[in-house]
Formats: C-alpha cells, sequence, structure tokens
C-alpha cells in the first residue's frame, strides 16, 4: 500500500478512526439522526435508475431500502476502507436487489466534471461530504467558492446534500426542523433556544437559498452536536 493510502487510514473524515466510532454509535447515539437522514433520502427525487454518490465512506448514514431503487451506484471515495466496510453494511441488500456497484478512488471536488455522466438519469448525493471541506483548507473563501460551483455544475442534473452546517461542544437533544428555505446561522441557533460559541462548516451557501431543507441535529459524539442540512434540489 502506498503511504498515501496509509495517511488515508487515519484521515480526519475518514479511515479508521472515523469507521470504529460509526460501528460503536450507528444503532445507539446515532440512532435518531439516522432516522432522519432515512426519512430524507425517502424524499429522494423519482425516476432515476443511476445514482452518484460522493463521499459516502462505508454507506453508515445511508439506509438499504434508498440504495435498493438503482439499478447501478457509483461511490466516489478515497478512503481505502470505504469499499469493503460498505459491501460488508450494504452488499447483502444490493445483490438483492441486482443493483450494480462501481467504486472511484478519487476527491470529486478536484474535478467534478470529471467523475459525471452523461444524461440525466443520474441521481447525484453528497454523503455529509461537504462540511468537511473546511478541514483541509485554511480558507474559508476557498471552500465556499468550490461549492458554490458545484450547483451550476450540476445545472440539469437532480441532486442533494446531507452535510454539516454548524456544530458545538454540547449535548443536547434537539428535533429535526423542516424549513421552506435558508435561514441565517444566528437565527437557527437562537431559533433552538441555544447559544455559546459555534464551529462555522463553510457551507451556509452550498444548497440554492430558495430550497426547501430539514435540519438534522446528530450528537456525533456524547459532548459533540452537529446540525446537519439537508435538502433536494431539482
Amino acid at each position: 500500500m502506498q503511504i498515501a493510502s496509509l495517511s488515508r487510514l487515519f484521515d480526519a473524515t475518514g479511515g479508521l478512526i472515523w469507521h470504529a466510532r460509526a460501528l460503536r454509535s450507528r444503532r445507539s447515539l446515532w440512532r435518531p439522526f439516522l432516522e432522519e437522514v432515512s426519512s430524507f433520502l425517502d424524499q429522494a427525487p423519482p425516476g432515476h435508475q443511476n445514482l452518484v454518490l460522493v463521499g459516502p465512506s462505508a454507506g453508515w448514514c445511508l439506509s438499504d431500502k434508498f440504495l435498493q431503487n438503482f439499478g447501478s451506484i457509483t461511490c466516489i471515495d478515497p478512503d481505502p476502507l470505504a469499499p469493503i466496510l460498505f459491501n460488508f453494511i450494504h452488499g447483502a441488500a444490493l445483490r438483492r436487489s441486482r443493483a450494480k456497484l462501481k467504486w472511484i478512488d478519487a476527491d470529486f471536488f478536484a474535478d467534478p466534471l470529471l467523475y459525471l455522466g452523461q444524461g440525466e438519469d443520474q441521481l447525484v448525493l453528497f454523503c455529509n461530504v461537504a462540511g468537511q471541506l473546511f478541514l483541509n483548507s485554511q480558507s474559508q473563501g476557498d471552500v465556499e467558492a468550490r461549492l458554490a460551483a458545484i450547483p451550476n455544475i450540476l445545472s440539469g442534473y437532480d441532486w442533494g446534500s446531507f452535510h454539516d452546517l454548524l456544530s458545538a461542544p454540547i449535548q443536547q437533544s434537539l428535533p429535526a426542523r423542516r424549513l421552506s428555505s435558508k435561514l441565517d446561522g444566528e437565527r437557527l441557533i437562537s431559533d433552538y433556544g441555544q447559544g455559546g460559541t459555534w464551529l462555522d462548516h463553510w457551507t451556509a451557501n452550498f444548497l440554492p437559498g430558495e430550497v426547501p431543507r430539514v435540519i438534522i441535529p446528530w450528537q456525533l459524539k456524547p459532548k459533540r452536536l452537529h446540525l446537519v442540512e439537508a435538502g433536494w434540489v431539482s
């Protein structure tokens, strides 16, 4: 295995540590979050046979029910463990539905056009990945520019995303909120009755402002709460 691949095993957004946490938490601490994500996925634009997953990791946040809607699935993720664990979690369900699964070891955001197929019969889903871009960048402007380019690149495609919007070192059970359009981050925090210092994941402008969305609280760790934004664009 190359040195680059070895470094990915301990990457902040994937690798051994991430997968161990996901395995430990998905049926307990993360369960309310995953149930809300599953409901969001059920609202995907219909009529597509081909699914492109950007940054799916091992599919910890995805449901078998959603994946079985598609005849072919392309996963774009540089995590070397992702294909093995994805098959462990979802392989049986995909074999029952006879879906064809393809993996591309790449960073989609480096050259989005390179990884998109032709034709409108594709649904593109960003799997909790947009909110991680800031971890590998010192420039908020650079991250926001890369994300702002995506809606134009995906013009003519149906696509969706669920991504970290804000996070804070708190432990609090909060309900999901359905919004008809974008809501300012400070207003969102205030409406939840929260205060203190929140980390901005630089994704506030990723979804077009007029798109309906749901805010899904995610207790990532016992004392780390994320507000995840999810929406479909069609």
